[in-house]
């Protein structure tokens, strides 16, 4: 078969199948454009060689012709195209692109979005600060020495009275205070890194014992 005349082979086997070239492209993964080429008999408008035997191919299995032989005779006057370096198969337009390169460039922002969203609140936010004693303010305790104590979460530095105090992994703490006669002024300042800090003030009432006054006043009058 002659070079010139496999157009008109290519247009007859169509008719005879009864194929469109729209359905023919969608057979053999062969784009539009290159059967077009095929039908007007223009080489120089098709792929390299090594991809066009495969188009011939193909086709013959569609058309039920000898695609190898077909293919020899059109290249055996040198018409096909040498593949070079810069040469790449033809892209299938019906071939199933690879999602998962995209599902990933979705799932990734999505949860970045879900992780800052969860932890703003512990980085910015206030911190709790749970008193457990004293319960009541103000309060009045029978001995001039009490431990305050309380639990702390979402807080990074505990301060009682600007002495800072050391909190647990649980986020329990404890302070041993010694009290003065009279009203103790207690500040509890619970602060973090990038967040708020919040505040509580105690009072607690020490009246020593009257019996104790009285000794400690007789001992400085014994000569």
């Amino acid at each position: 078969m002659e070079n010139e005349s496999f157009n008109i082979f290519l247009g007859e086997k169509l008719r005879d199948k009864n194929i469109s070239i729209e359905k023919l492209s969608e057979l053999s993964g062969i784009s539009i454009k290159y059967l077009e080429n095929m039908l007007k008999g223009d080489p120089e408008q098709l792929p390299p060689a090594p991809y066009l035997r495969g188009y011939f191919v193909k086709l013959g299995e569609i058309l039920n012709f000898d695609g190898e032989e077909i293919w020899k005779t059109w290249n055996v006057n040198g018409e096909a195209k040498r593949s070079g370096s810069g040469d790449r198969l033809p892209e299938n337009r019906f071939a199933r692109k690879p999602m998962a390169k995209y599902i990933w460039l979705s799932i990734i922002p999505a949860l970045l979005i879900i992780y800052f969203t969860t932890q703003l609140p512990h980085i910015f936010g206030t911190p709790l600060l749970y008193i457990e004693y004293p319960k009541t303010n103000p309060t009045t305790s029978l001995t001039d020495r009490v431990t305050i104590s309380g639990t702390l979460q979402n807080g990074k530095e505990l301060y009682i009275n600007n002495e800072m105090i050391s909190v647990e992994d649980s986020g329990a703490w404890e302070k041993g205070v010694l009290l003065q006669s009279g009203q103790n002024n207690i500040e509890i300042r619970a602060k973090k890194f990038l967040g708020r800090e919040i505040v509580v003030e105690k009072q607690i009432f020490y009246e020593a014992p009257a019996n104790a006054t009285t000794t400690a006043s007789s001992t400085q009058k014994t000569p």
